[in-house]
This record gives structure tokens, C-alpha cells and sequence, in this order.
């Protein structure tokens, strides 16, 4: 009941920031840069769309062969079920339920936790890593040095804590589970030190994707008039995604559309078109993990009732 009220907080908390800064930036405004929108520029943002999630597949595959030979099409609707439930999840972390799809290939819990984790570590260091270079040579104009170099002391104390003090801390949260915990960060010591071309591969992969995603999103921003390189369009995103992990709200929902705002606005990209790129983004988003909800949740129903 708890976990219920404390996802519908930060839900409403989501909601009411990007409210907030619909509010600020122009509801009229909004809706009339979406309106002039020339419909053959959602295009590229779908069709990049469609390669992230076939590009999120391979990398759970990629992750996965050490273990076990997975087919792709396979691992792309696992990260499909599993994103879908990140999308209504603080932090993302719904994108847990991976470790519980890949039992379905017979992968035990404690490895598909590992596939999860390395898979998120990657992906956070990427972020992390472009942030801090697009605080020290593409943001430097607007933001203080000061405030970029407590930015890096930050993320190097988090990092730390993390793996010095991770494991105490959730074993300590899931006292039945320290067996299990103890389990787990053995296989994920075993796989870095043994699986180091699979985490490369992931890497390059993950990076790929996003510099994908960012010509999508960059496109888009040129469908309302503006033109913004794509370096830019892929530091920003990445900052955006990073801050928004925070779990203060469900997905990051407000958080990761006002600081895109705050940074693209920079770039002499209005605020409007912003916001308006983001929505339709989100919209695709969410339009896409409802339906891949509804047809899993019905799908579980008829396994149910057999």
C-alpha cells in the first residue's frame, strides 16, 4: 500500500512540473509550433525509434551470450516487457523485471540480475562520462566552472559509495536475500574480469544508439525551424537522462523536459520547441509501452485462465 501511494506522489509530482512548465512556456505557444509541423519529420524519429528498441535488444543478447545463446527477436521483446515497466517505475527501475523475462531462456534470476546490471552500469556511464565532457567544453559558456567541477567531485563520491558500500546497503534493506546479494556480485566480479568483449560491444552499441536517437531528436527540432548540431543534441539528451535517474519522479517525468529546456535554450533554441519536441517523443514513448502493456497483460490473462 505504501509502494502504491509513494508511486502516485511522484507521479503527481512529475505531472505537476511538466504542467508547471507547459504553464510557463505557453500552452498557445506549444500547441501552435506542434500544429506547423511538417508531419514527414515525425518520420525519422520514428524510424530511429524502431532502431533503438532492435539496438536494445542486441545489446541484452550481447550481455546474455556468455551465458546462453539468445535469439533476437526474443531479446527485443524482453526489453520491450521490461522498459515498459521502467516507464512507470521511479528511476526506471521497473527495467528490473529483464532479470525475471530471461527465466524464460532458462537463465537463472541471480544472472539475469547480472545481464541487468552491467547492461545499466554501462549505460549510466556513458551518461555520466558525456556530461562531464559536455560540461567542460560545450556548456562552459553558461555554466560555472565551479558548479561543473562539484559536479564531477559529486559523481566520483556516488561512484565510490557504490562500490565500496552497495552491497552492505542492500544487504542490510534485504536481510532474506544476502545469500542471493553475495551471489550476484560474485557473477558480476567473474563477468567483468572474463566477459570483457561483451561489455566492449555493449558499449560501442549503447553509444551508437543514442547518437542515433540524437539525429532523430535533432531532426525533429529541424521540422520546427531550427538547426542545432547533432554533438549538441547528444550531450544534452544524455545530461537530461542522467539528471532525470533521480528517483524523484515516475520516469523522470518534468525533470529530464526542464532541463533539456534549460540547456537547449542556450543554443538559441526556443523553449516551445523544446517542449513541443519532447512531448511528441514522450508521446511515442508511452503510446508504444501502453500498447505493449495491454498486449502483455492480456497475453498473461490467457495463461491464467488456461
Amino acid at each position: 500500500m505504501a509502494k502504491r501511494m509513494n508511486k502516485k506522489i511522484k507521479l503527481i509530482i512529475g505531472i505537476t512540473i511538466l504542467c508547471l512548465l507547459i504553464y510557463k512556456i505557453g500552452i498557445i505557444d506549444i500547441f501552435n509550433t506542434i500544429k506547423n509541423l511538417n508531419p514527414i519529420y515525425l518520420i525519422p524519429i520514428l524510424i530511429t525509434y524502431v532502431i533503438s528498441i532492435i539496438q536494445n535488444g542486441l545489446n541484452i543478447k550481447i550481455l546474455a551470450t556468455p551465458y546462453k545463446k539468445i535469439k533476437l527477436k526474443s531479446s527485443i521483446i524482453y526489453h520491450l516487457q521490461s522498459y515498459t515497466m521502467g516507464l512507470v517505475t521511479p528511476g526506471n527501475i521497473g527495467e528490473i523485471y529483464l532479470a525475471k523475462a530471461l527465466e524464460k531462456e532458462n537463465l537463472p534470476l541471480s544472472k539475469g540480475i547480472v545481464i541487468y546490471s552491467i547492461d545499466k552500469v554501462i549505460t549510466l556511464s556513458i551518461f555520466a562520462i558525456t556530461t562531464i565532457i559536455g560540461g567542460l567544453f560545450i556548456f562552459q559558456e553558461f555554466i560555472p566552472k565551479e558548479s561543473i567541477i562539484i559536479s564531477i567531485l559529486i559523481l566520483i563520491i556516488i561512484a565510490t559509495i557504490i562500490k565500496r558500500y552497495s552491497k552492505k546497503i542492500l544487504k542490510k534493506i534485504l536481510k532474506k536475500y544476502s545469500a542471493k546479494i553475495d551471489e550476484v556480485y560474485s557473477l558480476i566480479r567473474q563477468y567483468i574480469k572474463k566477459e570483457k568483449k561483451a561489455i566492449l560491444f555493449n558499449t560501442i552499441n549503447t553509444t551508437i544508439k543514442w547518437i542515433i536517437i540524437s539525429i532523430g531528436i535533432k531532426l525533429l527540432i529541424q521540422g520546427f525551424g531550427y538547426s542545432i548540431p547533432t554533438l549538441v543534441v547528444f550531450t544534452i539528451m544524455l545530461t537530461s537522462r542522467l539528471i532525470s535517474i533521480i528517483p524523484i519522479t515516475i520516469s523522470g517525468i518534468g525533470i529530464k523536459e526542464g532541463v533539456a529546456v534549460l540547456l537547449f535554450t542556450q543554443f538559441s533554441i526556443p523553449p516551445e520547441a523544446i517542449i513541443s519536441t519532447y512531448l511528441i517523443y514522450s508521446g511515442i514513448n508511452y503510446a508504444i509501452g501502453s500498447a505493449i502493456a495491454i498486449k502483455f497483460m492480456a497475453k498473461t490473462k490467457r495463461i491464467n485462465s488456461t
